[in-house]
């Protein structure tokens, strides 16, 4: 395992009682929609690297999801927003219904494919076979669609999911995102951002693929627009997002 500097706060999002993964710090319970798809990256990553603590505790998040109710995206010893529903399954506990998208359902298919030992009944291997196959028109026409830009992650995901290689044009979305690079096979080292956003905070399109360190805080760096620079104005807010991105950048790239 190697040493991390984003770990110490990633251990402290998690609540080791319940599992709960927390977005923000200081951890609180949220109405955060895609902590199985984030926490299923960093299991897979944690896995590859030995980190048995971190995917023990993204194991326990994600069955917790899996358990607590019918298309849940997120759970809490309370109601946290009032269209959160008691759970049956796990009394005391109230979760957040949405169904899942596509991004939670493949990043669980790595975890487990890295050996997370998850059971469950989701599966997207049919949408990511189609992304895969477009890759190669994908990588040509996001270049010049913000539209299909919004797309990035799951294409990406796609490929991890599969073990598949990108096609070379997409590799220009590879460049300063140590996730993409790593499904690339590209040893990449980075500068990442400051995770907390500012009060004054503004975003630009520009014309050539900004360092990651000027992007927009967000809980999912990776998933940015590559074209979009973030101005730092004003001071930082309190809270800050957890750098769980910035651990699986980490633990990946070293796998490499």
């Amino acid at each position: 395992m190697i040493d991390s500097i984003a770990r110490p706060r990633v251990l402290s999002a998690f609540n080791k009682d319940n599992f709960y993964y927390s977005h923000v710090l200081a951890p609180s319970y949220t109405n955060f929609i895609d902590g199985m798809a984030w926490t299923g990256i960093l299991c897979g990553a944690a896995l590859e690297v030995g980190d048995n603590e971190i995917a023990d505790l993204c194991r326990g998040y994600i069955r917790n999801i899996l358990k607590v109710g019918k298309d849940a995206r997120n759970y809490a010893p309370m109601q946290v927003k009032p269209e959160w529903i008691a759970s049956t399954t796990m009394p005391g506990f109230w979760y957040k219904e949405k169904a899942q998208a596509f991004a939670g359902p493949a990043a669980l298919t790595f975890a487990n494919n890295c050996g997370a030992g998850i059971e469950t009944t989701l599966n997207v291997t049919a949408e990511a076979r189609l992304m895969v196959a477009s890759g190669f028109l994908y990588g040509i026409l996001a270049k010049r669609s913000v539209w299909l830009r919004g797309f990035i992650n799951s294409l990406w995901f796609s490929h991890l999911m599969l073990n598949k290689k990108p096609s070379f044009t997409m590799n220009w979305m590879a460049e300063e995102n140590p996730l993409f690079a790593y499904i690339a096979g590209i040893k990449q080292t980075v500068e990442y951002p400051d995770p907390h956003r500012y009060t004054e905070g503004t975003t630009a399109a520009v014309k050539d693929v900004v360092p990651l360190s000027k992007c927009e805080p967000s809980a999912w760096i990776f998933r940015r627009d590559p074209f979009m620079q973030y101005t730092r104005t004003g001071i930082p807010v309190l809270s800050e997002y957890t750098p769980i991105w910035q651990l699986c950048g980490d633990y990946l790239q070293s796998t490499l």
